[in-house]
C-alpha cells in the first residue's frame, strides 16, 4: 500500500514561469547597452589626441565611467534573466542613478551645455528620464516583484 502525503506540493504555475515582457526588454536594453559601451570604449582607445578633442561633445562620457556602465549592465541583465530579487532593486538603483547624474550634469555641472547640444541630443536625454523613471516604476509592479522571487 502506497503511503499518501497528506500535504500537497505547491507547483508554480504557467504564468509565474513565463517571463514579463517588460522585462525581456530590460534585459534585451542592459544587453545592448553593454555592447554599445564596449563599442565606445574600444574606438576611444583607437584615437588620437586631436581626433579625440575634434570629437569631444558636450556631454562625454569618460571612458572608465563606460566601462562601470557596461559591467553594471551586463551584471543587472543577468541576474534579472535570473529572476533575482536583487536584480530588480538594484537595477531600480542603477536607473535611479542615472536620472540624478543625468540631472547633476544639466542643472549644476554644465548647465549652459544643454544650449549647445543639438535637438538630437536633447531627445535622447528626455527620452532617457522617461525610460529611467519607467523602468523604475515597472519594477516595482507586483507582476515583476512576483516574477523575479529568487
Amino acid at each position: 500500500m502506497a503511503h499518501h502525503s497528506s500535504h500537497v506540493e505547491q507547483l508554480p504555475s504557467q504564468t509565474d514561469s513565463v517571463r514579463p515582457l517588460g522585462v525581456l526588454v530590460l534585459i534585451v536594453f542592459l544587453t545592448i547597452d553593454g555592447v554599445e559601451r564596449a563599442i565606445e570604449v574600444i574606438y576611444g582607445l583607437t584615437l588620437t589626441e586631436e581626433q579625440i578633442t575634434a570629437r569631444a561633445q558636450v556631454f562625454e562620457t569618460p571612458a572608465m565611467v563606460s566601462c562601470f556602465w557596461l559591467g553594471a549592465n551586463w551584471l543587472l541583465a543577468a541576474l534579472l534573466a535570473l529572476r533575482s530579487w536583487a536584480g530588480r532593486i538594484w537595477t531600480q538603483c542603477l536607473f535611479g542613478i542615472h536620472l540624478f547624474y543625468l540631472f547633476h550634469m544639466i542643472a549644476f555641472r554644465f548647465p549652459e551645455g544643454w544650449l549647445y547640444v543639438n535637438a538630437w541630443s536633447r531627445t535622447q536625454i528626455a527620452v532617457s528620464v522617461i525610460f529611467d523613471v519607467l523602468a523604475i516604476a515597472y519594477l516595482n509592479s507586483l507582476r515583476v516583484r512576483n516574477h523575479l522571487c529568487n
